[in-house]
């Protein structure tokens, strides 16, 4: 579905790009779930982008939502496969799924309310720590409670390091709900969002988590980016949010993968950025199919930014207020970006 150079955007055909594109998605659903691969086994991640970007389809994602509140793991959380062993990353967008839908359709409300509450308590749980034991002891011992007091994220696997990318995924599964000024969530969340803070890169914008490698000062990236911006939509009054933005509009998006330019999209829509070229360059790499990749779940997300424009954007918080979110005043946030 190529669109013309210098199309106005009320000339794009985004709602046929768009209704092809669902199309497809629904087709894509085998036995509740979806794959990343067509024909491949069903995924967590996949499952849970193909529920959000159908969320205005009841008949096609009741079930999927059923399916996917029956794979979660005992302890709360979501393996990347349910054949998989231990929860993990995908536990942020499996929530996601399930916080929207239970927006769109009160009655699955009591079905995955526990299912939920478990959910958050599980990412809640699997913040890094740092620390040993033994660490712990020594610097509690040296500096008392502030000891514990600094920035950390999740990382993709329980017992790694964090990086930009799961933090970004958890802090937008978590920041909508009500739990978010409540403790321990609130002190997560302002740990989480120090984390990203302190990350930013030179210049502005984010990468995977690295701003300096020995002496070398390393460049952002527009998807770790527009990920971030997400994640701190609720903060946008600082400077390094800022920063990022500008980074977001500044950057030529020619040549970027489908599953980019979608997180793009949806990032500078949030800001209230034009995204009228980034659609364009978007709907020139849809298939005839309605597909935007092999990969099923970067057409749920390019589904997700199409209906940014048509219909409203699905990861966008609702108004509320951002006081009780912004940083911690007890940790120190580096200014990375002098």
């Amino acid at each position: 579905m190529a669109a013309s150079k210098n199309q106005t955007i009320e000339s794009l055909p985004l709602n046929i790009s768009w209704q092809k594109c669902q199309q497809y998605l629904a087709s894509q659903e085998k036995n509740n779930c979806w794959a990343y691969l067509p024909g491949d086994g069903p995924s967590i991640e996949a499952t849970s982008w193909a529920i959000i970007a159908l969320s205005d389809r009841e008949d096609k994602i009741l079930k999927p939502v059923r399916w996917l509140v029956g794979a979660q793991g005992d302890d709360g959380g979501w393996s990347t496969c349910p054949s998989a062993q231990g929860s993990d990353w995908s536990t942020a967008s499996a929530l996601t799924a399930l916080r929207i839908s239970a927006a769109a359709y009160p009655e699955l409300g009591k079905e995955i309310e526990a299912p939920t509450k478990a959910a958050i308590q599980w990412l809640t749980d699997h913040v890094i720590d740092l620390y040993t034991p033994l660490g712990k002891v020594v610097y509690f011992l040296l500096k008392g409670e502030s000891a514990f007091n600094y920035p950390r994220g999740w990382p993709w696997m329980p017992g790694t390091f964090h990086w930009i990318e799961p933090t970004s995924y958890s802090l937008i599964a978590l920041k909508p709900f009500p739990q978010t000024y409540d403790e321990p969530l609130l002190t997560v969340i302002k740990r989480a969002n120090d984390y990203l803070l302190n990350y930013s890169c030179y210049g502005g914008g984010w990468n995977y988590g690295e701003i300096i490698r020995l002496t070398e000062r390393l460049p952002a990236y527009q998807l770790d980016t527009a990920e971030a911006l997400i994640a701190l939509q609720d903060m946008s009054q600082l400077d390094k949010v800022k920063a990022g933005v500008s980074f977001l509009q500044k950057a030529d998006n020619k040549g970027l993968s489908s599953h980019t330019l979608s997180w793009t999209i949806l990032a500078k829509d949030i800001y209230g950025c034009d995204t009228t070229a980034d659609l364009q360059y978007l709907l020139e790499q849809q298939k005839a199919n309605g597909s935007f990749s092999d990969n099923i779940l970067t057409t749920a997300v390019a589904s997700c930014a199409i209906a940014s424009r048509l219909k409203k954007n699905i990861l966008k918080f609702d108004s509320r207020k951002t006081s009780e979110t912004e940083p911690s005043e007890k940790l120190q946030v580096q200014d990375s970006n002098k």
